[in-house]
């Protein structure tokens, strides 16, 4: 037995499914540009989700900016201005100190966070279960995880983390919205990954 499993997104394609789309209640609605209200809602649901995920972005940029200003002058390079041995061992260990830190939130708080996040974010939005992936945990533990990381220098990016704390924001407004009845956080999570 595994935890993933298939999520059923099939849509329904036949004679009834299309009829009672094109005769329903968006065709009830009074257009605007041609559009409905539920289209409206939709496009704004998306402006703000990528909103939202670039606001998340900016935070973690600062954040990562800090640390490292934090660890310059933790080691005495602004005073310095020259390494040597005393700074590049305080350099090690301050990077040694916060991957740790990073790992250990990972590994203790939420096992989901690890990695980039854009496999399983791709695997859930084919129609994959994938445990604990858009949890509020996971969402802390990332962000704390690539905020650490991404300071210390070592080869590693926040672009595909940010695709899975996309996902976890775009799921979080997904499940509180009623605009998605057929499946209601779907949509929102694909949106969210497209921010």
């Amino acid at each position: 037995p595994t935890d993933y499993a298939s999520l059923n997104y099939e849509r329904l394609v036949n004679d009834v499914a299309i009829a009672r789309t094109l005769h329903g209640k968006d065709r009830e609605r009074i257009p605007c540009f041609g559009y409905t209200g539920k289209t409206f809602t939709k496009w704004t649901l998306t402006l703000a989700l990528g909103v939202a995920t670039g606001a998340c972005a900016a935070v973690l940029g600062r954040l990562t900016d800090a640390l490292k200003e934090w660890r310059a002058a933790a080691i005495g390079f602004e005073a310095t201005g020259a390494w040597g041995a005393r700074g590049f061992v305080g350099f090690a260990a301050w990077n040694f100190a916060l991957v740790l830190i990073a790992s250990l939130a990972v590994v203790g708080v939420a096992p989901g966070a690890a990695g980039s996040g854009i496999p399983e974010v791709k695997a859930y939005l084919n129609g994959t279960r994938v445990p604990a992936l858009l949890r509020a945990s996971t969402l802390v533990a990332k962000a704390a995880g690539i905020t650490l990381v991404v300071s210390t220098a070592v080869p590693l990016g926040k672009e595909g983390p940010m695709v899975h704390i996309g996902s976890i924001v775009g799921s979080a407004v997904g499940c509180k919205c009623a605009i998605y009845p057929e499946d209601r956080a779907h949509a929102p999570r694909s949106a969210a990954c497209a921010a």
